[in-house]
């Protein structure tokens, strides 16, 4: 019982799963697809109703936006850091618009309307919008945060 002692055996801990996903572009959650599927529908709409206005200023504007989101769009798919930016943009353009248009029918005298149910139910379309285009530039910003533990 001289000379050796027990040295216990040290294990070193296992690595934890990478949750960067550097090496495939395409991997695709829910949200990012309800995301996509959104601005997608948003330029789609803002597209149409662009092609429908009687200006052709707001024609070729609102076409160039409703093209830019699309493709932007399909940039967030690819991870192409510049699409991220018009996303951005966008959801901030439609935000102050949209809070704009509020403020100007606020001051006008057209709301809020004769009862609180009335206001409260002609703010849901707007607000729902607001709400869903917030939250999927939030799902877009997610994508493209950069992986502090990846080195």
């Amino acid at each position: 019982m001289t000379g050796k002692r027990y040295k216990p055996t040290v294990v070193p801990p296992a690595e934890p799963p990478s949750t960067s996903d550097s090496g495939s572009k395409w991997s695709l959650g829910p949200r990012i697809v309800l995301a996509i599927g959104w601005f997608v529908f948003c330029g789609g709409y803002l597209l149409w109703a662009a092609l429908k206005s009687q200006s052709w200023w707001t024609t070729v504007v609102g076409s160039a936006v409703a093209v830019a989101l699309v493709i932007a769009s399909c940039g967030v798919l690819r991870k192409w850091r510049w699409s991220q930016w018009i996303v951005y943009s966008f959801v901030l353009i439609w935000t102050v618009g949209w809070l704009y248009l509020l403020w100007n029918a606020t001051r006008s005298g057209f709301f809020p309307l004769e009862t609180v149910q009335l206001s409260v139910l002609s703010l849901v379309p707007g607000l729902s919008m607001l709400f869903a285009s917030i939250w999927s530039a939030d799902v877009v910003r997610r994508r493209f945060r950069l992986n502090v533990d990846a080195a």
